[in-house]
């Protein structure tokens, strides 16, 4: 995740020295979702440092009016008690790995994937009209009344919208693969990628639907995390930093196919780089695509 210091615009400074040819709405979805991405680091580090701080700041005033020997009156005890009890439940998330603010972050990560495919789809389909001639949109059967009442974005929106329902057996990173697919951004993705991408959408289900209580399709699903149906989910840093790192991996991953599709030059390893210079956490996904065949 970024720091405060660095680049006021994470997004535009990374896809800006590698976007030619790249149409500026081919860009724009990129740029969203590494924004996305900027803020939410920002406010997981306030957050974490915020609840540190007020733990911190209460075992001190304890420890100064006990030093001290002043009696605080009605007033300032009812203060102080008030304190103590904020500082009770923030050392509880400290001491749970910061579980249920990465438990609400993973539910943003995943938004932020699935708006960034879906826009960028919705985007071709408005931006190179002649998709709609081919499969799999040419085979697509809408109410015609509904569709020729919308304006170009809202049918670029419904014809997406329809085709995505035949998409939602698909789990993780596959239903991504297949959308992008459908505008000619076909590519690969290393195995430990797309687990865990598959690992943050279950994750995600469970906390969206179930108040983050696993069932048995969790437990099916995610068998390596060891839990029994009607047990909590505990969400650590470091399963929330490989969701993110898998996610923004991914992210960048997509750019290079854009960049090929319209003739551009990107030079992955300097891509690559450039992010973990601005200390995005990324791994070149096709790198692990090769190791892990």
């Amino acid at each position: 995740m970024p720091e405060e210091s660095e680049n006021k615009n994470t997004a535009a400074s990374i896809v800006a020295p590698h976007a030619t040819p790249i149409p500026p709405w081919a860009i724009a979805p990129f740029e969203d979702f590494l924004g996305h991405m900027e803020r939410l680091g920002k406010f997981l580090d306030l957050v974490r440092n915020s609840l540190i701080v007020i733990d911190e700041m209460q075992k001190r005033v304890r420890s100064s009016l006990q030093e001290s020997g002043i009696q605080p009156d009605a007033a300032g005890e009812k203060l102080i008690d008030h304190t103590e009890k904020l500082a009770a439940e923030a050392r509880g998330e400290i001491q749970s790995g910061f579980s249920m603010l990465h438990s609400q972050a993973a539910i943003l990560l995943w938004s932020g994937l699935e708006t960034l495919v879906k826009d960028y789809v919705v985007r071709s389909l408005m931006e190179r009209p002649g998709l709609i001639l081919e499969e799999p949109w040419s085979s697509l059967k809408v109410k015609i009344g509904d569709y020729e009442g919308a304006d170009q974005e809202q049918k670029a929106r419904f014809l997406v919208d329809e085709q995505s329902a035949r998409t939602r057996t698909r789990g993780g990173i596959a239903r991504f693969e297949l959308m992008v697919e459908w505008v000619g951004l076909k590519g690969s993705v290393g195995s430990d990628h797309r687990a865990a991408i598959y690992e943050l959408q279950q994750v995600r289900n469970v906390f969206a639907h179930n108040r983050g209580v696993a069932d048995s399709m969790f437990c099916d699903a995610c068998k390596h995390l060891g839990l029994q149906p009607g047990q909590p989910l505990t969400v650590s840093q470091v399963m929330f930093d490989k969701y993110s790192n898998a996610s923004t991996s991914y992210v960048f991953e997509l750019m290079l196919r854009s960049s090929e599709f319209f003739g551009g030059t990107i030079a992955r390893e300097a891509l690559f780089n450039a992010a973990q210079k601005l200390k995005l956490k990324v791994t070149d996904t096709t790198t692990a695509a090769r190791q892990s065949d």
